[in-house]
């Protein structure tokens, strides 16, 4: 669903917006005037020739915060609550960003699936997913690609909202909605079902898609005995290598690695039935849309 909505549009009437959104006058470095204000989670600016621009979390206007369920019925609710409020223009203007995305409740912690996130693999493009900057403290709370007018994001929404369960948030961002699709975009123009069609296909491609350093199932994990952690982890940190290849790279003996293969075997049987940080992750996405 639509979270981050940055829109411009027009209304003659300045003395009513800036009393609808209680906004005070400043001065602007370019010695013009210009009124700001903020409602609820919304920022809004407005120039004296009626020009405005409205910017933030539509999901947090709605609600108050982005972590409770908001589907469309909602969306709509506050589109027609920001209409009223910008005398019917706000519909008609345009789209200069955007985010869509999911919240997506995890088995484990969302810093176990984000730490491990390296890319993902979109219509054969590959997405190199870096660390988003350490906010307010948190400790890799994020990745993101670094696409200069559309990417995508993954980060904690446990850690950014303080909640108590697991959360991770995975969003399709245009940050240039005009110069990622060529043309202009209004907000009545994000409820075209072959538009929202298009922005779910790319989330489905990118999560479906997400390759991690090492593909392993902490719960799984935990149940190993210390030896069978330390093969396991082997194992998941080099899955382009074979056992045999590993064993030779770490210069074993003939009887170790005929031991050795062996406990990997057994480890690597029981792997097969566990799901994998991306299985796992892929899992709880599909149960999330199902359910929209």
């Amino acid at each position: 669903m639509y979270c981050f909505l940055n829109v411009r549009s027009h209304h003659n009437d300045v003395d009513g917006l800036v009393l609808n959104f209680n906004a005070k006058s400043k001065l602007g470095r370019n010695g013009q005037r210009y009124a700001e204000g903020k409602l609820d989670n919304l920022r809004f600016w407005v120039e004296d020739n009626g020009n405005y621009s409205i910017k933030g979390s539509i999901w947090k206007y709605s609600h108050g915060n982005n972590f409770g369920a908001f589907d469309q019925k909602k969306y709509d609710e506050s589109v027609r609550e920001l209409n009223s409020l910008t005398f019917g223009t706000f519909s008609s203007g345009l789209v200069i960003g955007l985010e869509f995305g999911f919240n997506i409740p995890t088995a484990h912690h969302p810093s176990v699936y984000i730490r491990q996130m390296s890319h993902s693999i979109v219509n054969g493009r590959s997405y190199h997913l870096n660390p988003l900057s350490n906010t307010k403290g948190k400790k890799q709370w994020g990745v993101s690609t670094l696409g200069v007018h559309s990417g995508y994001k993954a980060y904690s929404k446990t850690e950014e909202s303080k909640l108590d369960h697991n959360v991770i948030r995975i969003e399709y961002y245009m940050r240039n909605v005009k110069a990622v699709l060529g043309k202009s975009l209004k907000v009545k123009d994000l409820n075209d079902s072959h538009f929202k069609k298009s922005l779910k296909n790319k989330l489905h491609a990118f999560i479906h898609n997400i390759h991690f350093k090492i593909d392993h199932d902490p719960s799984y994990l935990n149940r190993l005995n210390l030896v069978d952690k330390m093969r396991y982890l082997l194992i998941c940190q080099v899955p382009h290598m074979t056992s045999k290849e590993v064993l030779d790279l770490l210069h074993c003996n003939r009887q170790t690695r005929c031991r050795e293969s062996k406990n990997i075997s057994r480890i690597i049987q029981s792997m097969n039935k566990q799901s994998g940080l991306s299985n796992d992750l892929i899992h709880a996405y599909n149960n999330v849309v199902m359910s929209l």
